[in-house]
């Protein structure tokens, strides 16, 4: 079977299905974490990988999981200068919280974290003319291939149909949300985009604290919004203005996808 130029890992996820589906037959779903001769891949055109799949935020070996895949990959196109890669990391990298600007260090305080960071190192090492784009993704919203509400507006959408809205905490955890086809956008841009070298971008658009976002919410639903104990894989932590990627399209605010996810 001839494989496209795109290779897309995690198509069964929410980015990736979103993905996949917008690219149509120029992408191939693969596995790394299976072995791949990328040298078979071939040279008289550019293939990128867009490494998407990832292991949940809550998988005690998150960490591990993360940095074999990385270095799996790595270790199979260091050779290969024909093959970009696009990478998506996580606004978890930055676990100092807090608002976030674009020189700040990450500073991952849980194996996720970790794994991101250490992975973004691992494909930075390819910098030998190729393309290597690395997303530090905020948190994603909208709804997958199931119909499943996704993020944190999917969750409180989605509990407000029963009339309650529960918030972990005391609501003042800020959250950066952005919905999933501008993840999608930014992708698209990045494999249009020639000539780069290695390349990291911030993923966010609005920051916005747990307890505006459920009294938006409740405010079109009139549902009642209560408060439980605090989530332990909170995380309080946004872009600034000055840090997000611009350039792949047009926003989508909190009110547009509140739109889409209470309509």
């Amino acid at each position: 079977m001839k494989m496209n130029s795109i290779l897309v890992s995690g198509t069964s996820g929410f980015i990736g299905h979103h993905l996949s589906s917008r690219l149509g037959n120029r992408c191939t779903p693969f596995d790394p974490r299976v072995d791949f001769d990328y040298g078979s891949l071939p040279k008289n055109e550019i293939t990128t990988i867009i490494h998407l799949g990832a292991p949940s935020n809550r998988d005690h070996e998150a960490e591990e999981k993360i940095v074999d895949t990385a270095k799996k990959i790595f270790l199979g196109i260091h050779k290969c200068p024909w093959v970009d890669v696009i990478f998506s990391s996580s606004i978890r990298v930055f676990g100092q919280g807090g608002v976030i600007s674009a020189n700040e260090f990450p500073i991952p305080k849980d194996g996720y974290g970790r794994g991101k960071v250490t992975a973004e190192g691992i494909f930075r090492q390819l910098s030998d003319g190729r393309n290597v784009d690395i997303f530090r993704i905020s948190n994603v919203q909208g709804i997958d291939h199931r119909g499943n509400y996704r993020g944190v507006a999917g969750i409180f959408s989605n509990q407000s149909k029963n009339g309650k809205i529960s918030v972990n905490g005391d609501g003042s955890s800020v959250k950066d949300i952005i919905h999933v086809s501008e993840v999608v956008d930014s992708i698209i841009w990045a494999l249009g985009k020639k000539g780069r070298g290695v390349q990291t971008h911030c993923l966010g658009r609005n920051a916005i604290s747990l307890s505006e976002l459920s009294e938006l919410i409740s405010t079109r639903t009139g549902s009642e919004i209560t408060y439980t104990n605090e989530d332990p894989y909170d995380l309080s932590v946004w872009y600034d203005e000055e840090t997000h990627l611009r350039e792949y399209g047009k926003p989508i605010f909190v009110e547009g996808i509140l739109d889409e996810l209470l309509m």
